[in-house]
């Protein structure tokens, strides 16, 4: 409770490097057997990035790790930034297979890392060997398709790029 507590009250703002501390991250974590799992609690806001946005977006293809952004609100953006802020952070769920988490008065964190858990908890792993050699570099899309079923929801990425 107390490491939840000091969380919720981090404040956004100030310099910013998000596309490159998320670089680096799945850069460390590649070399890791297993799944992995990042969770991001930011504003979402880019100021001082070198890691271009194409660039991270093709990391994130590449990448097997699944990352579950916590958007927190930053006191310093106006609501067109905060949106576009959000907005970024809903893409990089949505190219690792996850959902994204809006930070607020009605949703605690520890409610929101239950969430996640129970995500992690009921993800099932689908592999498969593609039956065309196409450039190691190009982008494959995924379609994954279930029978209806109460309840369920079903995420997953929308491609990937094959690991260099």
């Amino acid at each position: 409770e107390e490491l939840f507590a000091s969380l919720a009250a981090v404040t956004a703002g100030g310099n910013t490097a998000l596309r490159d501390a998320s670089d680096a991250t799945l850069g460390g974590l590649r070399s890791r057997d297993g799944r992995s799992a990042m969770v991001l609690l930011t504003d979402g806001h880019d100021t001082v990035s070198r890691v271009l946005p194409a660039a991270l977006e093709r990391t994130l293809q590449a990448s097997p790790v699944t990352i579950f952004p916590i958007g927190i609100r930053g006191g310093d953006l106006d609501d067109d930034t905060a949106g576009e802020a959000y907005a970024f952070l809903e893409h990089v769920a949505r190219l690792t297979g996850a959902r994204a988490y809006r930070l607020t008065q009605e949703q605690s964190l520890p409610a929101v890392f239950s969430a996640i858990l129970a995500d992690l908890r009921g993800q099932y792993v689908i592999g498969y060997v593609p039956t065309r050699s196409l450039s190691q570099d190009r982008y494959r899309k995924i379609r994954v398709e279930v029978k209806r079923r109460r309840g369920l929801k079903l995420r997953h990425r929308p491609g990937y790029r094959p690991l260099p």
